[in-house]
């Protein structure tokens, strides 16, 4: 039987039982009425039928008096007994009582044995009103008028004997009548005050698991979630409300057990993401280092550059004199083998250092290739993040849920769901964060790539422009070892000469645009490395925020006691 049923049942037999006690009262209360009215009668009865008695003895003594004085004043008051008709009155009293008409009946046989001694009377005192008022008291005083009084008062003796009788047995009744009332007012007050205690002992006895439902609730309250709640055998309300209350803190134990999972996951997954990030900034330092290495040995190259230029322009005009003056040939061939000895040197310099440049853009490029693996693998991080970031907001809805269908007795589990799910958004903005800077250093990655390419390229063009030019200074200087031995052919070498430092200084002016470019280059992979630098700086960062926050989560969860 449900709570409800018991209460409407109590309800039902307090409401019968009262009803039952109510109209025993009302039941008493007439009885008591009853009894005191019939105690009333009987007194009235009484007195009217002693007064019916008296009246006749007055009638009696009222003409004796007169037959012995003839006083008219005792006429008089005769004459006013006898208008009195007590006997009429007598009989309209007793109807009005509701006395039997049996006993009404005698009043009728003592009025005319009354009629007797009244005609006595009347005969006594027309005597003295004759003027014999000897005979009329010898009338008076007579045997006869004795025996008529006598049975008068005998036959009003035993109708107030039979009129005694009637109102103690009408009287017996209404007091039996009262005794039993009280008697059932009694039983219907031990049977009230049983079935009150009965009723309360049963909705103690249902409301009992209510006591051990609280103390779980307050435990919970508390954090304390280790303690398992028994099933409820019952059926009605409360042993539904501790089912689901039992459901619902074994679904609240199993939501914080995975909420503490994951905050571990993420706290571990923040912890590697920033191991990863500090890691490549130490990377982009390497970077930039070297590239600031390039720069210094392009800006070392451009300058070598311009010295070999100007020695070219030198060789140059010292060809011309010596088209235009033989007789300087040999002083200008000694001047030109020196410097075709120190352009070889320039050259060979120019072609180590391009070697230089060609090995640094190599290492960097694998060093780019490196960096993209990582930020790579950070979006993998990233993307795990976000999808526990995800699960934990799930989690955080459905513990919300959860409270709410607890009414008053989850509040402070919803509160905890919206601070889960707020952490869980905090740490999805973080990862959404961190994915726009991964986007963003990989583009400058691919475009670092591109330049680093471009660089190696233009350095290989470099390297066999100078190997070329080497090979030029070779023949310069064979040549002008020649020149002594070859005096009449000065003017076709010369001329030769001439054309061949042409060709070498539109070459190295070439070699010296290369230079410059291998300069802008590596000045836009500074910049470039120096972008990628504050952005892994910023993932340190995402990634020190998403740490606190996993130690924030943690911090709440611990609040929880989830283990025995």
């Amino acid at each position: 039987m449900t709570l409800r049923n018991y209460v409407r049942l109590g309800a039902v037999g307090t409401i019968v039982i009262t009803v039952f006690v109510v109209a025993a009262l009302i039941f008493v209360t007439n009885s008591i009425q009853t009894l005191y009215k019939t105690l009333e009668d009987r007194s009235s009865i009484t007195y009217y039928v002693s007064e019916g008695a008296g009246i006749s003895a007055d009638l009696t003594y009222e003409a004796r008096l007169y037959a012995h004085s003839g006083n008219d004043e005792f006429l008089s008051n005769y004459e006013a007994l006898v208008a009195m008709n007590s006997f009429v009155q007598l009989k309209e009293q007793l109807t009005s009582y509701d006395v039997p008409e049996e006993i009404v009946a005698e009043i009728n046989t003592i009025n005319e044995e009354s009629l007797e001694a009244v005609d006595l009377e009347e005969r006594a005192i027309a005597l003295v009103q004759s003027g014999n008022l000897q005979q009329a008291q010898q009338l008076l005083m007579s045997s006869e008028y004795e025996a008529s009084i006598n049975e008068v008062t005998k036959q009003y003796e035993t109708f107030n004997q039979n009129v005694v009788a009637w109102s103690d047995e009408q009287a017996l009744s209404t007091n039996k009548q009262a005794n039993f009332s009280a008697f059932l007012i009694g039983g219907l007050c031990i049977f009230y005050s049983v079935g009150i205690i009965l009723i309360f002992w049963l909705l103690l006895r249902k409301l009992k698991p209510l006591d051990a439902l609280t103390q779980a609730a307050e435990r919970i309250a508390n954090g304390d979630l280790t303690e398992q709640i028994p099933s409820a055998t019952s059926k009605d309300e409360i042993g539904v409300l501790t089912n689901v209350f039992s459901k619902m803190t074994a679904s609240l134990l199993r939501i914080l057990t995975a909420v503490n999972q994951s905050s571990h996951n993420v706290a571990a997954s923040s912890e590697e993401l920033l191991g990863n990030a500090e890691q490549s900034s130490v990377s982009s330092q390497q970077v930039a280092q070297t590239i600031n290495e390039i720069a210094t040995d392009a800006h070392a190259q451009q300058t070598h550059m311009a010295e070999t230029i100007s020695a070219l322009q030198e060789v140059t005009i010292g060809i011309q004199h010596v088209a235009s003056a033989a007789e300087d040939v040999t002083s200008v061939s000694t001047h030109a083998q020196q410097n075709a000895e120190n352009g070889k040197l320039h050259m060979a310099k120019t072609v180590e250092q391009m070697d230089e440049i060609d090995d640094a853009v190599r290492q960097s490029l694998q060093v780019v290739e490196q960096l993209t693996l990582e930020s790579t693998q950070i979006e993998q991080f990233v993307t795990a993040i976000t999808q526990i970031a995800d699960q934990t907001n799930l989690l955080a809805l459905n513990a919300a849920i959860e409270a709410a269908r607890a009414g008053e007795a989850g509040k402070g589990f919803a509160v905890v769901a919206d601070e889960v799910r707020k952490l869980a958004e905090q740490s999805n903005e973080s990862a959404v964060q961190i994915v726009g800077l991964i986007a963003s250093l990989q583009q400058g990655i691919r475009a670092m790539t591109s330049n680093m390419q471009q660089v190696s390229a233009k350095v290989q063009e470099g390297v066999t422009v100078a190997t070329e030019t080497g090979k030029s200074f070779e023949e310069i200087l064979h040549t002008t070892s020649e020149v002594s031995n070859q005096i009449i052919g000065v003017s076709a070498v010369a001329e030769q000469m001439s054309a061949s430092s042409q060709q070498m200084f539109a070459t190295f002016e070439t070699l010296q645009q290369a230079a410059a470019t291998t300069t802008t280059n590596t000045m836009q992979s500074t910049t470039l490395v120096e972008q990628q630098t504050n952005m892994m700086h910023d993932i340190t960062h995402s990634a020190q925020q998403l740490a606190l926050l996993a130690e924030e989560l943690n911090g709440e969860v611990s609040k929880f006691k989830t283990t025995s």
